[in-house]
């Protein structure tokens, strides 16, 4: 150590370390306090190093979600209704795609029956409950390009479910190695796949399985 502390005077380095995997005698330790020098010990963890730490973290998660969605155009004239159900199949006829070509005039404007889904959206009750239905008063409704017709409104009901989950995470190892000395907290190295170096003749670090 008094061979470290020369060295540290010729060089001046911001903080002087020695590393150990054993221990320091209490004269070393005396003479490393005075000289500013930091002493850290590596050892194997043990079981009182989870003193104070986290080992284990147990959750419930409730995940609430629409499950589903059904709509009904409400008229009191079954002409229009009819016409807009016939419109309604010859334009999945025509189109592949599964988006909805419902369109309902809501202020003066024409909003898809998705957006209007998604506008009118409530919150997610708890349960028991599992269903809420909603009434918007609409005056037109068209399919796609096609002319509107005269309605009463749209009854959208929005389906509930919930998903549940016990879990567990337990942490198996705090670390393989534990870092003492750097002040009042440890420094602990989480890498679980440790190897070993070793400092060649030519001065080169080089990991021992490599040898």
């Amino acid at each position: 150590m008094r061979n470290f502390f020369a060295v540290i005077e010729d060089i001046r380095p911001d903080d002087a370390i020695i590393i150990t995997c054993n221990d320091f005698t209490r004269d070393a330790k005396k003479y490393a306090k005075a000289k500013n020098i930091k002493l850290v010990t590596i050892r194997a963890s043990r079981e009182e190093d989870w003193n104070d730490r986290m080992q284990r973290f147990s959750f419930h998660l409730r995940l609430r979600y629409i499950s589903g969605v059904s709509i009904e155009v409400k008229t009191g004239n079954q002409d229009s209704l009819s016409k807009l159900s016939s419109e309604n199949e010859s334009e999945s006829q025509k189109s592949s795609t599964l988006e909805n070509p419902l369109y309902i005039s809501i202020d003066n404007r024409w909003l898809s029956i998705v957006d209007l889904i998604n506008k009118e959206k409530p919150s997610y009750p708890e349960p028991p409950i599992d269903r809420v239905s909603k009434f918007i008063r609409a005056p037109m409704a068209r399919i796609g390009n096609n002319e509107p017709h005269s309605i009463e409104g749209v009854s959208i009901e929005y389906r509930f479910s919930t998903m549940e989950n016990d879990s567990l995470i337990e942490l198996q190892g705090l670390a393989r190695l534990i870092v003492r000395g750097f002040g009042e907290s440890d420094l602990i190295v989480w890498d679980m796949d440790f190897r070993r170096f070793t400092i060649t003749a030519n001065g080169e670090v080089v990991a021992i399985d490599q040898l």
